[in-house]
């Protein structure tokens, strides 16, 4: 999905040409010259991993490129300034974005590519609203802003999700001090969770992980407080609570599509 809407989206940036052309005319070929990318594209199917986002996302610039290049040689039609020009300018942003992309997907760099999906969700929005604005029915009409990022997000959430497993929390002790710590550490996760974005597809999956992890924490304090009164130790309910967390993130990772491919976490740029 991420690659077959890149090349749909950034096919237009129209350019010179001796030959006159109507707006109809422009349309038509701007919107074959995005169609015939997207069909290369999308035949290379999803990416599944940070590897095969990688090779997909290197593959789907330069189709995309390639279209961009046939559309800047087509002649403007006159009088279509108003038109054509802001669909080429916000296609133009783009072209930075990209950059940014390859790089990051090719030093699997896990803290800029959330940057980045950020990033191109919001410029892509821009062409598509552009794009309709000039007439085209195929170049950007897709819902690119909000499922191009998301085939960022799933191969980056599952990488997250098998970091996570290394190092979740675990009860070692039924001590009231090693439930205020699994409490605690809970806690942590949930806050780690919340700086995560899931896939549109993966967002009910995500809730209901995240909710498990909450109320596990929640049933380790109560836990914890019993156990300083001498009142009860962790029984049914503990269990229920640990197994929810269990079944809940196996939930999610298979509505991901995605898996991992044990990437270490880039250290992040505190001046970016």
């Amino acid at each position: 999905m991420l690659t077959v809407v890149l090349a749909a989206v950034v096919a237009g940036c129209g350019g010179g040409g001796s030959d006159s052309l109507t707006h109809a005319q422009w349309v038509d070929r701007a919107d074959a010259a995005c169609k015939r990318a997207g069909e290369a594209i999308v035949k290379r199917a999803w990416a599944d991993d940070l590897r095969s986002l990688q090779t997909l996302s290197s593959d789907a610039v330069s189709d995309v490129r390639r279209a961009m290049t046939e559309i800047r040689r087509l002649p403007r039609p006159p009088g279509s300034a108003n038109r054509v020009q802001p669909f080429m300018a916000t296609v133009g942003d783009l072209d930075r974005v990209f950059d940014d992309l390859l790089r990051a997907t090719t030093a699997m760099d896990t803290v800029d590519l959330r940057r980045i999906a950020g990033r191109l969700g919001a410029k892509l929005s821009a062409v598509e609203v552009s794009a309709r604005g000039a007439g085209l029915r195929w170049c950007a009409q897709h819902d690119e802003g909000r499922w191009v990022p998301d085939g960022i997000r799933a191969p980056l959430l599952a990488e997250e999700l098998a970091r996570l497993d290394r190092t979740f929390p675990r009860l070692t002790h039924s001590s009231p001090s090693a439930l205020r710590r699994l409490a605690d550490e809970l806690s942590a996760v949930q806050a780690e969770l919340a700086r995560l974005d899931a896939p549109a597809w993966a967002d009910g999956e995500m809730a209901a992980f995240v909710a498990a992890i909450a109320e596990y924490s929640s049933v380790a304090d109560d836990f914890a407080d019993r156990a300083v009164a001498g009142r009860s130790r962790p029984g049914p309910r503990f269990v229920r609570a640990s197994a929810a967390v269990g079944r809940t993130h196996n939930r999610l990772t298979r509505a991901l599509g995605a898996a991992s491919v044990g990437v270490a976490e880039a250290v992040p740029d505190e001046e970016a």
